[in-house]
């Protein structure tokens, strides 16, 4: 009968050892699955970090890349006005230089005339006596 009680006392210290184990193993796993919480919320956080840094990134990329647009179209409606200016001067060079040749022609045409007119004069007035029609009348 002393065995029995013996057993009984050996049994329950079984037991009470394998309940401490188990509580053992639970706190482990508790402490365990901490940690990994613990290293799984600084990664979420390094993420959330990481994703703020890359909307800003995409942000000033966006605003660059708007600064860049307004720029070329500045660029582009300025050319447009120095095309313009280079359009209208060149025209009115070309019609500075028909007017030109309109009114040298005019010029020429009227040189012509005068000339002319004055042959026409020279034409029809009377020729001047010969020397010797001089001579006939003086003598």
């Amino acid at each position: 009968l002393r065995i029995a009680p013996a057993l009984l006392v050996a049994e329950l210290a079984a037991s009470e050892l394998a309940c401490v184990q188990a509580e053992a193993a639970a706190e482990t796993a508790r402490a365990s699955a901490e940690l990994e919480l613990a290293a799984a919320e600084r990664a979420r956080e390094r993420a959330e970090a990481a994703l703020a840094e890359a909307t800003t990134i995409v942000h000033r990329a966006d605003v660059a890349l708007t600064e860049a647009r307004a720029a070329a179209a500045f660029d582009l409606a300025a050319s447009e006005r120095e095309r313009r200016f280079v359009v209208e001067a060149l025209d009115a060079e070309r019609k500075a230089h028909a007017h030109a040749a309109a009114e040298l022609r005019k010029l020429r045409q009227g040189a012509a005339h005068e000339k002319a007119d004055s042959a026409a004069e020279v034409a029809r007035a009377p020729l001047p006596p010969s020397p010797a029609q001089e001579a006939a009348g003086q003598g």
